[in-house]
């Protein structure tokens, strides 16, 4: 992701990335459709020996307790 900063949370980053998807799209056909999606984050600045596994775990965990947070 572009233009992340020092200061930016996992929280900000993901609700970045969640207001972008939500966007209304405009369909060929003139109707306005919006999509939800619960997503997770994680990353790798400043973590040494930070592998995939390790970073798609971490996603994953944050992904459900979205999903939780939503109920």
């Amino acid at each position: 992701m572009e233009n992340i900063e020092p200061h930016d949370t996992l929280e900000n980053i993901q609700a970045r990335i969640d207001e972008a998807i939500r966007s209304p799209i405009k369909l060929p056909c003139g109707e306005r459709v919006s999509v939800s999606v619960s997503i997770g984050v994680s990353t790798c600045q400043g973590t040494e020996g930070a592998t995939l596994e390790s970073l798609l775990r971490e996603a994953d965990s944050h992904m459900y307790a979205v999903n939780h947070a939503k109920r």
